[in-house]
């Protein structure tokens, strides 16, 4: 009987050491597997926020040398305005049935490589007015070295203070109104002496583009000949361009996204709340 019972006590201590065992086994292996999730989250989360840094840093720059680009547009149309002395109206300008000032398509050239006008039918076409129609004819080959430094660009423009705007390349204004006046759209008013009294090259809140493009951004740099505001020099980009060349390939799974914020902390890109806009100079609110 003592045998046993020795036996029995032996063997309780036998599955005591055992299941006591396999508990610390698997306590410590559930410890060394949180451990390892913690890493890989660690790992995952630092790897992520070195990829936005530089994503956030490669669109800074960008952002940054388009800024200057449009700084130098203006800088080379308030040369060509206060140099410009010729006041005779080109054949190629002509009046359409509702009285818009605009510029015929050149027969036999590529349109990518010359700029259209559009000019209000209500205007009245001074001398003035005429010499900064050829005055910013004059920029052509400055936005054709443009476009083609970059290929980031959808358009390139002079919107003047008079409603003349010369873009490039070259475009019909059959989706203007005859009587449409730049002074309200959203890449003039961002940079005018209300809104931009430092005189800075500014961004626009996205909006939908006139020339029906769809979303836009745009840099604008104020033109001023002394104290006088004169209107505005701007470059276009589409939001569809940052996000084929900044963020398509960055992915999180299957459910992650990533988005893009001005400094005010307002959305500038993002793939779950970007409304269809149909209306010309729609914002994006």
């Amino acid at each position: 009987m003592k045998l046993i019972s020795r036996g029995s006590l032996v063997t309780r201590i036998l599955v005591l050491f055992v299941i006591f065992n396999m508990i610390s086994i698997f306590v410590f292996t559930f410890y060394i597997v949180q451990q390892d999730r913690y890493r890989m989250a660690e790992t995952a989360e630092d790897t992520i926020r070195k990829i936005a840094l530089e994503k956030a840093e490669i669109i800074s720059l960008t952002m940054n040398y388009i800024a200057s680009e449009a700084e130098n547009l203006a800088m080379w149309t308030m040369e060509a305005i206060t140099t410009e002395r010729n006041v005779q109206l080109p054949a190629d300008y002509i009046r359409n049935e509702e009285g818009v000032l605009f510029r015929k398509a050149i027969e036999g050239e590529i349109s990518g490589k010359y700029s259209g006008i559009f000019f209000p039918a209500d205007m009245e076409l001074t001398e003035n007015r005429i010499k900064n129609i050829n005055a910013t004819e004059n920029l052509e080959s400055i936005f054709y070295a443009m476009n083609e430094r970059f290929d980031f660009y959808q358009w390139l423009y002079v919107a003047m203070d008079d409603g003349l705007l010369r873009v490039f390349p070259y475009s019909g204004v059959e989706m203007y109104d005859p009587h449409h006046q730049q002074k309200e759209d959203p890449f003039y008013k961002v940079a005018n002496r209300e809104n931009n009294p430092e005189r800075d090259t500014v961004w626009t809140k996205p909006y939908v583009d006139y020339l029906g493009t769809g979303w836009m951004i745009t840099c604008s740099s104020p033109l001023y000949q002394g104290n006088e505001f004169l209107g505005v020099a701007c470059v276009d980009v589409r939001l569809e361009t940052l996000k084929d060349n900044f963020l398509a390939d960055f992915r999180l799974s299957n459910t992650g996204f990533v988005y893009v914020l001005d400094r005010t902390g307002e959305i500038i890109y993002h793939p779950e709340f970007l409304p269809r806009g149909n209306k010309q100079g729609e914002m994006f609110l």
